[in-house]
């Protein structure tokens, strides 16, 4: 039995990549998920959900070097309050520690997001499209 057209317009005729892993989802539904790592995909073109997109990430060095900054001021700051028992210096130090503790998860989420796009970019640069 014939394929009519409105069943070829179902699946994708383009590369489009998993936002999780770069798996090439060419040829497989608009609607799906990633036969590889099972992530949710909506490749519609008004719903783009769990695909990868292409933009540039760049790794967080300046969040990453502003929450160190702090923290070693904060740990100098603490370390002299200690000598003449300073309530400040406690006060201060604890709050700029606090401060770069604030930039972990940040810095955390961010790195990941970045490691995975330049997977994604791999990947997508080793696949052929037809």
């Amino acid at each position: 039995m014939p394929v009519g057209l409105d069943e070829l317009e179902r699946f994708l005729s383009y590369s489009v990549f998993c936002d999780r892993c770069g798996y090439n989802l060419r040829q497989l539904p608009y609607v799906g998920q990633c036969p590889e790592c099972a992530n949710a995909y909506n490749a519609r073109p008004l719903m783009l959900k769990g695909i990868y997109s292409a933009f540039d990430l760049k790794f967080p060095w300046l969040d990453m070097l502003a929450g160190l900054i702090a923290v070693a001021i904060g740990v100098v700051l603490l370390l002299n309050s200690l000598t003449p028992a300073s309530r400040w210096g406690l006060i201060g130090g604890s709050t700029f520690v606090l401060l770069g503790v604030a930039f972990a998860p940040g810095v955390y989420r961010d790195a990941t997001r970045y490691v995975r796009f330049r997977r994604i970019i791999r990947r997508a640069r080793f696949e052929e499209d037809d």
